[in-house]
């Protein structure tokens, strides 16, 4: 059944793609009527926008913020650690120890060729934070 349902989705996908090249091949030979024409030129006009709104122009840093916090299960497992050879104080002691998890988050301006902007604000070090900073300006 699944193969049954992919093969309808290739072929689907086939038609639409040869339909398209037919098309592309009409418009460039002039075979298209002028109504064809138009609607086949708004839509080219579409996608060319389409694709200026995701593009983007460049990048500026806004906003750059740390929180470090102790790891819970670091914290609780060297407290009783602690506790059990030395008692109360070895139990403040090894909670305090606990280790450190450092979260970074950089807030981005980014403005695409269209025109429009937005602020994001993603991890540091994720791949959409090394993506964006390699739209940085450094003038």
């Amino acid at each position: 059944m699944v193969l049954v349902i992919f093969l309808v989705i290739v072929v689907l996908v086939l038609a639409i793609g040869i339909n398209e090249n037919k098309k592309k091949t009409k418009y460039k030979n002039g075979l298209m009527n002028d109504e064809e024409k138009a609607k086949y030129e708004k839509r080219l006009a579409y996608q060319e926008q389409l694709k200026k709104s995701k593009t983007i122009r460049q990048v500026m840093i806004v906003g750059n913020n740390t929180d470090s916090r102790k790891k819970v299960g670091s914290t609780v497992v060297r407290g009783a650690v602690g506790g059990a050879l030395l008692g109360p104080a070895g139990l403040v002691g090894g909670a305090l120890s606990g280790k450190n998890k450092v979260i970074g988050k950089t807030t981005f301006l980014i403005e695409y060729e269209d025109g429009h902007r937005e602020t994001k604000t993603v991890d540091n070090n994720s791949t959409e934070f090394n993506k964006l900073c390699n739209y940085l300006k450094m003038d």
